[in-house]
């Protein structure tokens, strides 16, 4: 294999998408997850929320985490992502235990 095919088969391996690209998704993400993780926090302390209400924010907080955290462990096959999933994933859970007993549900 030549240079000229070398280059020609990178080109088409990276034709979607840069390393530049990867980056900026990469760094989205996590300036996503910070302020996601302030308007949690705020929402936390100065807005009072009964059982469901709480149980209801913490659901979409822990589940919007874990879908993040997931989908860059699947697509950058990171470690650390998939072990911030786990966690992640078993605070969601709790979460959807917790609405469904603040709902009455067995």
């Amino acid at each position: 294999m030549n240079r000229d095919e070398i280059l020609a088969k990178s080109r088409a391996e990276n034709a979607a998408e840069d390393e530049r690209g990867r980056l900026i998704k990469l760094e989205s993400a996590s300036v996503s997850r910070c302020a996601f993780f302030i308007l949690f926090c705020l929402l936390k302390i100065f807005v009072p929320l009964d059982d469901m209400g709480d149980a209801a924010l913490n659901l979409l907080f822990f589940g919007g985490v874990f879908s993040q955290f997931t989908y860059q462990a699947i697509k950058q096959k990171s470690v650390g992502d998939g072990i911030c999933s786990v966690i992640s994933a078993c605070f969601t859970l709790y979460s959807i235990f917790s609405l469904f007993s603040a709902l009455g549900l067995p």
